[in-house]
């Protein structure tokens, strides 16, 4: 299929059809990771990514961590959530080029094909 681009439209169109498909399948798995980490901070439990461990037995010390990591924990789905929309926007931008530059049944059939792609990364 990707051979057919490149001959039919050229190179720099079939670079911009697997860079879609590349913010697709990324963009799935940071909500894949935004999903995980909600579900993590709706548990009151901490993924390991991003706990931090107590070096000493200090008095209280794993109050103050254990709230540490849930700060993380927090800045770490905000972070997610972010990228994610400036993954969509980039989603947008390129889909629109392609969407122009390639005919309607073509961008239909490499539309259908990077969605299911991209579905295969969702948990």
């Amino acid at each position: 299929l990707r051979q057919q681009y490149v001959n039919q439209y050229g190179l720099e169109t079939s670079n911009k059809i697997r860079r879609l498909e590349y913010l697709k399948v990324k963009h799935a798995r940071y909500v894949t990771s935004i999903n995980f980490l909600k579900r993590c901070r709706d548990n009151n439990l901490i993924p390991v990514c991003v706990r931090i461990a107590p070096k000493k037995d200090i008095k209280h010390g794993d109050k103050i961590l254990n709230r540490a990591s849930k700060k993380l924990l927090l800045q770490l789905i905000r972070e997610h959530r972010y990228d994610a929309r400036r993954l969509t926007d980039q989603i947008d931008s390129l889909s629109k080029d392609l969407e122009s530059r390639l005919s309607k049944s073509d961008w239909q059939k490499w539309y259908d094909f990077t969605n299911k792609r991209a579905a295969t990364k969702y948990i």
